[in-house]
């Protein structure tokens, strides 16, 4: 009986996930098909496969074995050396120890910005072989001129405790405890890979409090 309940229950699981690749074909009009990360028009996928309900999918995730469990994370991180970011018109370099409150390297390329930058670094291939034309799509790892990554985010803004779901935009990094999490300044703290059909930018237009993506870190300005 217990078999067969699990069964039922892996069952579900996988309609459930069929389902939700559907929702994300090219004709659907939903946030992916036809947006900037519709890799259908651009890139061959990661494992080969040409089939548009695929490939829009598999240049960064994999059902099978994945990188990272919960996104099912197909691509590995890009090299944890080499990072280097601004604050203040000061420029930082994420491998060393001395720089207090940014992130450090080996945590920054493993958390969301990570994710981004395994195709925007400039090195490593998006897939099969392929890696990002120069230009402005490809940053490098020198991240100095761009809006203050790194930068540790408290989770409390003048007293006043931040919406949990504005924190989970940013980079996380889970501290030896097993239980505190720091926060700090990332490409997602901006930037959404799938909402962006209607944006070029891929920018978070709708704050999650109000007003533009700006106000959800400078409410106080």
């Amino acid at each position: 009986m217990k078999k067969l309940i699990a069964v039922a229950g892996l069952l579900a699981v996988c309609l459930v996930i069929v389902a939700k690749s559907h929702a994300y074909t090219p004709t659907s009009g939903t946030k992916i098909g036809g947006s900037k990360h519709d890799f259908t028009v651009s890139y061959v996928g990661a494992n080969g496969n040409t089939t548009p309900a695929i490939t829009q999918c598999s240049t960064c995730h994999e059902m099978h074995r994945p990188a990272k469990m919960a996104p099912l994370w197909g691509r590995q991180d890009p090299t944890a050396t080499g990072w280097k970011v601004q604050s203040h018109d000061v420029v930082y370099d994420l491998t060393d120890p001395a720089n207090s409150g940014k992130i450090a390297a080996s945590d920054f390329v493993k958390a969301r910005s990570g994710m981004c930058l395994s195709c925007h670094d400039g090195v490593t291939a998006i897939s099969n072989g392929v890696t990002m034309a120069v230009g402005s799509k490809n940053f490098g790892r020198d991240l100095s001129e761009n809006h203050m990554l790194g930068g540790e985010r408290g989770a409390t803004s003048g007293g006043v405790p931040v919406d949990p779901a504005i924190l989970a935009t940013h980079d996380q990094v889970l501290q030896a405890d097993g239980v505190t999490v720091k926060y700090y300044m990332g490409c997602g703290s901006c930037h959404s890979m799938h909402d962006s059909k209607t944006n070029l930018k891929l920018v978070r237009n709708a704050a999650l409090v109000t007003g533009p993506v700006c106000l959800n870190c400078h409410s106080t300005k």
